[in-house]
């Protein structure tokens, strides 16, 4: 009697899988920013006031003090508690690549505005509202006995109050209305705000990294939950990862989207050190593209159970706060199809951490 024994060839051994010489190069996946603007973009070269995603993000935080609501103690520790997860979401996002390190003000550099908040115009403000000219004037108080010198972002934040919510990114400069003109990136965020990480992170990524903003103006999410930029987002989708330069070159599989070509990708979220193609980028003209990436549960990405495979269009024709980058569909089933520009997108196989996806038409 004879045995015989079967071994199951790896996902990203499959030999029908398309060689990167039949591929793009990678300069054809970088669209150009078709809607320019000196401090956010969805498309490539980066804006000009945008910091390098890469080292230690140095943030001031400078708390402000009204008449009816001063900052003390316990908004003090949610403070460096919010921004130890905002330092360990950016370093998980990044795969290493960069950091946030957040230093409180001073007590005695806290800044007192006069006034109630009511009386400082930051409560129960319209959306999309400017809050520049406040940023500026506590920034002005501050600087009065304080130095900024060394810092790339300075946060000014409220005290903790049920009152009301809100934040705001600023860029460096005064190219834009709601610039600092200073040459640090500001953001702001008050009253209920002030105890979410998420806000934070989502302010900085418009500060930091020059994003915009992925849900609508006048109400909605397109792009769901797939991004910070989001209004439901977890994770940063894997195209705002390419944006910040966190993807390696080779992580990209850049394809004609009218060619049939086989892919292998591993998870968005994997770690660094499994060098393998994370991203499916389908050009579609010089302003647009098809993303194809495979997100899995995650501590930050909780709201799915399985690995899924997620479609969608970036269109940097479209301004900030209408939807740039659209959800067309997603799939967790071996051989679910996600159709869009005529262009069939399928699954032929899946694992815990990677799947192989066949591009036709």
């Amino acid at each position: 009697m004879t045995s015989t024994t079967s071994t199951t060839i790896p996902l990203y051994s499959d030999p029908e899988i398309t060689d990167v010489k039949y591929l793009l190069n990678l300069q054809e996946c970088q669209i150009r920013d078709a809607t320019p603007r000196s401090d956010v973009s969805s498309g490539f070269p980066r804006p000009d006031s945008g910091r390098s995603g890469f080292g230690q993000l140095e943030v001031l935080v400078i708390p402000v003090n009204f008449t009816d609501l001063t900052f003390g103690a316990t908004d003090a520790k949610a403070m460096e508690t919010a921004y130890a997860k905002v330092n360990s979401f950016y370093s998980e996002m990044s795969y290493g690549k960069a950091a946030v390190k957040m230093t409180l003000a001073p007590s005695s550099a806290w800044v007192d505005t006069g006034g109630t908040v009511e009386q400082n115009g930051i409560i129960n403000t319209p959306p999309q509202w400017d809050g520049s000219n406040f940023y500026r004037k506590v920034i002005e108080i501050y600087l009065r006995n304080n130095t900024i010198s060394g810092y790339d972002v300075v946060d000014v934040v409220t005290a903790y109050s049920k009152r009301w919510a809100g934040g705001q990114a600023m860029p460096p400069g005064s190219n834009s209305i709601y610039g600092t003109g200073k040459s640090f990136a500001g953001i702001q965020h008050f009253g209920q705000a002030v105890q979410s990480w998420g806000i934070v992170a989502h302010e900085l990524g418009h500060a930091w990294l020059g994003f915009e903003d992925l849900y609508l103006f006048k109400g909605g999410a397109p792009l769901g939950q797939w991004d910070m930029m989001s209004s439901s987002g977890a994770e940063f989708s894997g195209w705002s990862r390419f944006l910040a330069g966190w993807i390696e070159p080779n992580w990209v599989r850049c394809a004609n989207p009218r060619t049939p070509t086989r892919h292998y990708l591993s998870a968005l979220n994997a770690d660094k050190s499994e060098d393998k193609p994370r991203m499916l980028v389908l050009p579609l003209n010089s302003q647009s593209a098809i993303i194809a990436e495979l997100r899995t549960p995650t501590v930050w990405q909780t709201n799915i159970k399985s690995p899924t495979l997620v479609v969608y269009r970036v269109d940097t024709g479209i301004a900030h706060g209408n939807g740039p980058i659209v959800l067309i569909g997603t799939t967790d089933q071996t051989g679910g199809t996600v159709l869009t520009d005529g262009i069939k997108i399928t699954v032929k196989g899946f694992n815990s951490s990677g799947v192989i996806v066949d591009v036709g038409n």
